[in-house]
């Protein structure tokens, strides 16, 4: 019963709407005069028209007002008013045109009206609509002609989807004799399945090999290249297509400039990941800055100069990289520049300037390319430049940060791309030991040295993380035998960065197997290269382990001035808090004297010193990390202003210091309270103090060289130092003391001479020092030198104290006066 209320009887819900439609497009078709239909005919050639297209097509001047018409009476025809007035029939309406206008017209007809319509389109820029006539039309060489015309720009933008459509439905007998269609097949496929794409790239190399087409077989060669860099591969397969790209290249066959200019970035790129020794690169790359200089065309341009910035940039010549970006800046902001090159190129920037630790002009270059990659679906390009992005922030000790870009990396990570793998696992284990991590590190590792290696000689030098890694876990020697094989694969390159990187790695493992002799050697050479070429950076930065290298190069006295700006400008901690000696920015000196130290020079406040400013330093430092409060720094240094005035001369004079200190945090004022940023201003008052809390002898040691004499010794009048000058008197006596006495009980008693001299001339008033010297010489029978200690000691208090010695130390002075 159901199926008899139906228009039409025995068929399906589907077949019968198709059906119905049919019957009302003949219903409206039939409605037009006869002289009109052939106006819809022809139109239907076209997916949109305008008013003078249609009139074009059908020859029919009328042709607007017949449109305008079923518009108006809703005969499956929309009108679109954008720029311009055009319209558009229904989907199915169009169907039914077409298949009545290959009836009517007759196959050759029709299909020359669709070829007529694709030169239409092609007129107007409209290539998809030109294209899919032509396919119509079945006109296989004009769409073969269309695709060379119109597939570089479209896999630019990464619309290899769209390529790959326009080459479906053309035999595969006409793709098979046409070379230029397997290589625009086969770069397609390569967007999405590069292995896939590479296999018919190879059938074109083969098929312009068998027309002897050079020219065609070089273009090939780049395009196979290119496949290996989306893909993230770069295995040993590479290397033939390598080879074959520079046999191309030296053989004597005529071809034009152009295809050369465009193979040759290609093949640099290439080699520099594969074969970063050969002889010929670069000459190859001398050739492409050449070319680079007079290329017109802004997109040839951008290919060459993204290519020549990671040459440079991986070699170490970053001023020629950063004038191959100056050359193209301007280009970035062009409307023909392809979006995968603007992306290419600001990726490019965002690595010099780490490289150069532009931390400001890397980060602007990482933003510009993630919002181009992310707005023209370039994942590839979105990856590398997180990892770019993650790198920076590492550099910096931004662990924060680094977790936020790490969810990034997961979003757009190809688990399936061997190098993503190794990237994505590296950064998590450079990322634990900024953390300082340990147990995360050890995690990391377990799986990622496991990991096949990424197969790419000039990433070597990027192995900080794993070096560090390995000291800090007692692994030293491994380490130094990682860093030689690592060495052995660029044993021929003659690059002072890839030797940097290298030698601070080997220079690192030697640190931790306290292997001086080589380590200074290490050392030496490393900052030497820092300072020649004024090298900010490691290619893997880690603050502790370029910390630990400048300490151990600053404590031997190695190129200082280049290890006091490295320091500076990267602001790095030194590797304990209170090492005493390291090239800090601002460093006051108390014990012993009174002196103010601006980037390792004596500060020089002219002939009138501003004495306020510096009380009140003085009384900061007096008060210890709890700070001093503004009630009791007014109550010291402004005694004879009332409260208002005092407030306002402090104000004054805390500003004033800051100024003389050339750092506005390098005193802060919270609740009341003035105190010191210990981050920013280093006292080796406050230094002593807390490493002689420390009950290792190593701090001990550090503790006892930093005292060169009491407290503020020209501030003995201020009560309010006196507190803190004895505290500080006792404690370096029992430092000496005890580190004297172990010596003593050891027997060596020369060296506990040398601990006990060295500590009366620092403190000319501790007594007990004076006591162990005497006993020393008593021991070893020297009355002379120990009756000489104690007339020393009895004149010093004396004149000083006006004091006499304690009994402990007459009773010595008497053993020593004693005949034999």
């Amino acid at each position: 019963m159901a199926s008899s209320t139906r228009a039409f009887p025995g068929l399906d819900a589907e077949s019968e709407g198709a059906a119905l439609f049919e019957y009302f497009a003949t219903e409206v078709f039939e409605s037009i005069p006869e002289a009109d239909r052939a106006v819809l005919l022809a139109t239907a050639a076209f997916p949109q028209f305008t008013a003078e297209m249609a009139a074009a097509i059908s020859e029919r001047a009328s042709a607007g007002a017949l449109l305008d018409q079923l518009t108006e009476r809703q005969y499956f025809t929309e009108r679109r008013v954008a720029q311009e007035v055009s319209f558009r029939y229904h989907d199915l309406f169009r169907d039914f045109l077409q298949a009545k206008a290959r009836r009517t017209f007759g196959d050759a007809a029709w299909e020359a009206t669709l070829n007529r319509a694709a030169l239409m389109l092609f007129s107007r820029g409209e290539a998809d609509a030109a294209i899919e006539c032509l396919r119509a039309a079945k006109n296989w060489e004009a769409v073969g002609d269309a695709v060379a015309s119109h597939a570089r720009p479209l896999l630019a933008k990464g619309r290899w989807r769209t390529v790959l459509g326009w080459l479906d439905d053309i035999p595969e007998a006409t793709l098979e004799a046409n070379p230029w269609l397997l290589y625009w097949r086969g770069s397609a496929r390569a967007g999405s399945d590069p292995p896939g794409g590479r296999a018919i790239l190879e059938k074109s190399f083969a098929a312009f090999g068998a027309a002897d087409d050079a020219a065609g077989q070089l273009t090939t060669c780049a395009a196979l290249l290119h496949s290996f860099f989306s893909e993230w591969n770069n295995g040993p397969s590479i290397e033939d297509w390598i080879e074959a790209t520079e046999r191309l290249l030296s053989a004597d066959t005529a071809m034009s400039p152009g295809v050369r200019e465009a193979a040759l970035p290609a093949l640099v790129h290439a080699m520099l990941v594969r074969m970063p020794t050969n002889p010929r690169l670069p000459e190859y790359a001398r050739e492409v800055e050449h070319n680079l200089q007079h290329a017109a065309d802004p997109n040839e341009r951008l290919s060459m100069a993204m290519t020549l910035m990671y040459y440079f940039d991986e070699m170490g010549e970053f001023e020629r990289s950063g004038l191959a970006f100056e050359r193209i800046e301007a280009d970035l902001a062009r409307d023909d520049a392809l979006p995968i090159n603007r992306c290419f190129g600001w990726y490019r920037k965002s690595f010099h300037a780490y490289f150069r630790s532009d931390f400001t002009a890397a980060r602007e270059a990482q933003a510009n390319a993630i919002e181009i990659a992310r707005e023209f679906g370039l994942g590839e390009l979105e990856y590398v430049t997180r990892v770019s992005q993650a790198m920076t922030l590492l550099a910096n000790g931004d662990i924060d940060g680094m977790r936020r870009v790490r969810g990034e990396l997961l979003r757009v990570l190809i688990p399936q791309v061997h190098q993503h793998a190794i990237a994505f696992q590296w950064l998590d284990l450079w990322s634990a030991l900024v953390a300082d991590d340990r147990n995360e590190a050890r995690r990391i590792w377990d799986g990622f040295s496991r990991l096949p290696p990424a197969g790419v000689p000039v990433y070597t030098k990027y192995n900080q993380a794993v070096v560090w890694f390995l000291c800090i876990e007692g692994k030293a020697a491994t380490a130094l035998e990682r860093i030689a094989d690592w060495r052995s694969l660029l044993a021929e390159l003659d690059n002072d960065w890839n030797e940097f990187n290298f030698l601070a790695m080997e220079a690192c493992a030697r640190v931790y197997l306290a292997d001086q002799d080589r380590c200074d050697s290490a050392l030496r050479a490393m900052m030497a290269l820092g300072r020649r070429h004024r090298y900010s950076s490691l290619t893997t930065w880690i603050p502790r382990m370029a910390a630990t290298l400048c300490a151990a190069a600053w404590a031997r006295g190695i190129e200082t001035e280049y290890v006091r700006w490295l320091v500076n400008l990267r602001g790095l901690d030194p590797p304990e808090p209170d090492t005493p000696d390291w090239p800090r920015a601002i460093e006051v000196r108390t014990l012993g004297t009174f002196a103010i130290l601006l980037g390792g020079q004596l500060a020089d406040f002219g002939q009138k010193a501003p004495k306020r400013p510096l009380a009140l330093l003085k009384a900061v430092i007096t008060a210890g990390s709890a700070g001093l409060s503004t009630e009791r720094a007014r109550a010291l240094l402004w005694t004879e202003l009332d409260g208002d005035a005092a407030a306002e001369a402090l104000a004054a004079a805390l500003h004033r210091l800051r100024k003389m200190l050339g750092d506005p945090n390098a005193l802060r004022l919270n609740d009341g309270r003035i105190a010191l940023d210990t981050k920013v201003v280093w006292v080796d008052a406050l230094a002593f103090d807390r490493l002689a809390e420390h009950a290792d002898e190593h701090a001990q040691q550090q503790a006892l060289a930093l005292y060169r004499g009491p407290f503020l010794p020209l501030d003995e009048t201020e009560g309010w130092t006196i507190a803190m000058r004895d505290r500080m008197r006792a404690r370096f006596g029992t430092l000496v003391a005890r580190r004297a006495s172990v010596l003593e009980r050891a027997s060596r008693f020369d060296e506990a001479i040398a601990c006990y001299q060295a500590g009366i001339g620092a403190e000319p008033l501790a007594e007990t020092l004076y006591q162990g010297l005497m006993r020393c010489h008593l021991t070893l029978g020297r009355r002379a030198e120990g009756a000489s200690v104690y007339r020393q000691l009895r004149q010093t208090l004396s004149v000083i104290l006006g004091i006499a010695p304690s009994a402990h130390s007459e009773s010595l002075g008497k053993a020593l006066l004693a005949p034999d």
